[in-house]
């Protein structure tokens, strides 16, 4: 995982083995994770809402990629 930052966006990657397709499934609870409960990304999803916070997902060469707009 790596995290870059500017005025605009933070960024962050994490490695993953994931397709385009699956992001859907990404945010939703207790789907998502093969270890754990698959709770956090579904918390994050839902602070974004509530804060107004942009939040963008991609995959980008083997990384997920997660965007906030600052």
């Amino acid at each position: 995982m790596y995290i870059e930052a500017n005025n605009e966006y933070i960024d962050i990657y994490n490695k993953a083995d994931l397709k385009e397709e699956e992001l859907i499934f990404l945010f939703e609870r207790y789907k998502s994770s093969k270890r754990g409960f698959g709770l956090g990304l579904s918390i994050v999803k839902e602070l974004c809402k509530i804060l107004n916070i942009k939040l963008e997902t991609f995959v980008d060469n083997g990384f997920v990629h997660f965007r906030v707009k600052v």
